[in-house]
């Protein structure tokens, strides 16, 4: 009798590594349609609206015109590279689906298999069917609306990168914002009992409450999306 990773690596076998069959490959990689979805396009809007928000202020405050100005907008620039990265890549990889109408070579180990009367086929161990997705993922650990898609074989990795590098990168954008933010309400002193050397930071009304807001999104994200990680990170190591 096949033990569950043969069944999962018949599955492999049977689809040459799940890349090439239409059956399920063109379901599971999903076009940059995908990410028109009011999930991904919030995720979107939240890591655009802190990154440049944070951007602006790092650009007075400390211009890349010498070498420890350039290297910190380097930093802050690669961690918006990672958080686009790994969302995006998760999303368009998706998390590999069970093709439709699949059994093991092995008959006798239909007895050990749950049939999808939807897919028409058995699931391979660790796989359940998504109502969302309307097909069997492999390794399937929830459906995530902020990625359009559901995380699993495929796209796992991706995600937790995601869920590591994000409040990493926000909290790096909310000292910015927090430091310029506290640097703009007192400028006036800066400018009067200042020496003329102090980095400046000025910002409007409409500055102000975007800077503001942009802060309250980076300590949210930080506390939800790193508990998230703890969780995910804990439920790998069990």
């Amino acid at each position: 009798m096949s033990s569950d990773a043969d069944v999962l690596t018949t599955v492999k076998l049977e689809t040459p590594t799940m890349k090439y069959d239409p059956r399920h490959r063109a379901s599971s990689e999903g076009s940059l349609m995908r990410l028109v979805h009011w999930g991904p396009l919030i995720a979107l809007y939240i890591i655009f609206h802190i990154s440049l928000s944070g951007l602006y202020c790092i650009l007075m405050w400390w211009p890349p015109f010498t070498v420890g100005g350039a290297i910190h907008l380097a930093v802050y620039l690669f961690w918006l590279y990672l958080v686009l990265y790994n969302m995006i890549s998760g999303s368009l990889k998706g998390p590999g689906f069970v093709p439709l109408g699949w059994k093991p070579d092995n008959p006798e180990d239909y007895k050990n298999l749950q049939y999808c009367r939807i897919c028409e086929g058995y699931k391979a161990p660790r796989s359940h069917h998504c109502r969302k997705c309307n097909r069997c993922v492999m390794k399937m650990d929830h459906h995530c609306p902020w990625i359009n898609t559901c995380c699993g074989h495929y796209n796992h990795a991706s995600f937790i990168q995601f869920l590591f590098i994000a409040p990493v990168g926000c909290f790096h954008a909310a000292v910015v914002l927090i430091a310029s933010v506290y640097r703009a309400v007192y400028r006036p002193y800066y400018l009067y009992f200042g020496d003329g050397t102090e980095p400046l930071v000025e910002l409007d009304v409409l500055g102000f409450l975007v800077c503001m807001f942009g802060i309250g999104l980076a300590i949210g994200v930080i506390i939800a999306v790193g508990m998230l990680f703890v969780v995910q990170a804990s439920n790998s190591l069990l």
